[in-house]
C-alpha cells in the first residue's frame, strides 16, 4: 500500500509539473520546486523498506525509524536469549546456595555439639589433673614419712617444714608423722658401749678432736653413733670442745641415728631434758649456755 501511494505521488508530481509548464502558467519555478518535492517524497514511499535515509536540499535528513526498531528489537531479543541461556546457570548457582545453607547449619549444630563436648572434656581434664596432683602429693608425702623412718634427716625435717605449713594439703598428717618418728629416737633405753674398729696402726688416744671430726666425717652411717660415744668419753678433750662437736652434729649430720646420739648426750649435759631430735630446742639451749662451758 506504501509503495502505491509513493508511485502516485511520482506520477502526478511529473504530470501536473508537464502540464503547467506546457500552459505556460506562471510561478514556474514554485511549481518545480513543490513537484521535485512530491516526486521525493513518493520514492520515499516507495523505498522506506530499502532505504536508511533521503536527503532533500534545504530540507533536510530523513531517517527511518524502521530501521530503529528493527535494531532495538534485535537487541531485545539478543537480551531475551541471553537470559534464557543463563537461567539454567542461575538455577544452578540458587540450587547450590540452598545446599549450601543446609550444609552450614548442619556444620553449625556440629560445631555446637562440638563446642559442649570440649566443655565436658575441659572438666574431665580438670578434674583428671587435680586427682594426679592429689596422687603425687600422696606419693611424695608417704615416700617422705618412708625415708624419715628409715635414718633419712633431710626428710624428717621436710616433715617439719609441712606440718608448720597451713597450706600443705596433709599438714597435719605431717605433724604426726614428725612426732612419731621423733618419739621413736626418744625411747628411755638404747644401745651403748660401743666398739669403734680403728684401722689397724691407729692409736685413737692420741688422736685429737680435728683428727676425730675427720675420722667422723669419712665413717659409714652405722659407725657414726659408737664415733660419737668415743668422742664425748674422751674427758682429755675440754667439755666444751666436745659439746660444739655434739652440737654441730645435731645440726648438720645427715643421718638420724647420728643426731639422736649426739642429741642424747648434748642434752644431759645442758641438763635441758630435751628429746635428742628436738634440734632446734636443744641448739637454741646449747646457743644460751655455750659461753659459759669452757
Amino acid at each position: 500500500m506504501t509503495k502505491l501511494v509513493g508511485l502516485l505521488f511520482i506520477a502526478n508530481s511529473i504530470i501536473v509539473a508537464g502540464w503547467w509548464v506546457t500552459r505556460d502558467y506562471p510561478n514556474k519555478g514554485w511549481v518545480f520546486t513543490v513537484s521535485l518535492l512530491a516526486v521525493f517524497a513518493g520514492m520515499f514511499l516507495f523505498l522506506q523498506d530499502r532505504a536508511t535515509e533521503v536527503t532533500i536540499e534545504g530540507v533536510g535528513t530523513i531517517k527511518a525509524a524502521v530501521e530503529k526498531a528493527s535494531e532495538d528489537a534485535q537487541a531485545i531479543s539478543a537480551l531475551r536469549q541471553r537470559i534464557e541461556a543463563q537461567s539454567a546457570t542461575v538455577d544452578l548457582v540458587a540450587q547450590q546456595a540452598t545446599t549450601a545453607k543446609g550444609m552450614a547449619e548442619q556444620l553449625a549444630q556440629k560445631s555446637e555439639a562440638a563446642e559442649k563436648k570440649l566443655v565436658e572434656v575441659d572438666s574431665a581434664l580438670t578434674t583428671a589433673r587435680s586427682k594426679v596432683d592429689e596422687l603425687q602429693q600422696v606419693t611424695e608425702f608417704t615416700r617422705t614419712v618412708l625415708a624419715a623412718q628409715n635414718d633419712d634427716r633431710k626428710a624428717f625435717d621436710l616433715l617439719e617444714k609441712w606440718a608448720n605449713d597451713p597450706a600443705f594439703r596433709f599438714r597435719s598428717e605431717a605433724g604426726a608423722a614428725w612426732t612419731a618418728v621423733l618419739d621413736e629416737h626418744a625411747k628411755s633405753f638404747y644401745m651403748s658401749g660401743f666398739t669403734v674398729p680403728w684401722k689397724q696402726g691407729i692409736d685413737p688416744a692420741k688422736l685429737t678432736l680435728a683428727d676425730l671430726r675427720s675420722q667422723f666425717s669419712e665413717a659409714p652411717t652405722y659407725l657414726k653413733p659408737a664415733l660419737i660415744e668415743y668422742v664425748w668419753e674422751r674427758k682429755d678433750i675440754a667439755q666444751g670442745q666436745r659439746m660444739a662437736f655434739l652440737a654441730d652434729v645435731v645440726a648438720k649430720d645427715g643421718s638420724l641415728n647420728a643426731v639422736e646420739y649426739a642429741g642424747r648426750f648434748l642434752s644431759d649435759a645442758l641438763d635441758a631434758k630435751l628429746k635428742p631430735l628436738a634440734v632446734r630446742a636443744l641448739l637454741q639451749a646449747w646457743d644460751q649456755k655455750k659461753g659459759s662451758i669452757k
